[in-house]
């Protein structure tokens, strides 16, 4: 069966998340409770959250409200619809991942 274009995206994603060993959980939207982005996720003490589009697709109306509300509150949310978006988040992890290792080394 062949994948959708994001579906794709969804993959590479996996791929960046499971490489720096980030936390995260797809929630099912079923159209019940609250609203939520594709990607809930953390490593370490950081929230983040990600919202995966096929590519050239914007958010809808409704992730736009989520995505500011996330980000109003100081949490980065990325909004990843290409490789280019993928490869932005493993270098943010990676960088996530060395100030955690340099800040946790004693003095």
């Amino acid at each position: 069966m062949a994948r959708t274009a994001e579906g794709v995206i969804k993959d590479m994603v996996n791929a960046v998340l499971k490489r720096n060993g980030a936390y995260y959980f797809c929630p099912v939207q079923n159209g019940l409770g609250a609203a939520g982005l594709d990607y809930h996720c953390c490593l370490g003490p950081v929230a983040f959250f990600i919202e995966t589009k096929a590519p050239g697709k914007a958010p809808t109306p409704r992730q736009e409200k989520l995505i500011g509300e996330h980000r109003a509150r100081g949490t980065k949310v990325f909004v990843i619809d290409s490789q280019a978006g993928a490869m932005e988040l493993d270098r943010w992890l990676a960088e996530r991942l060395l100030l955690t290792m340099t800040t946790a080394l004693p003095a």
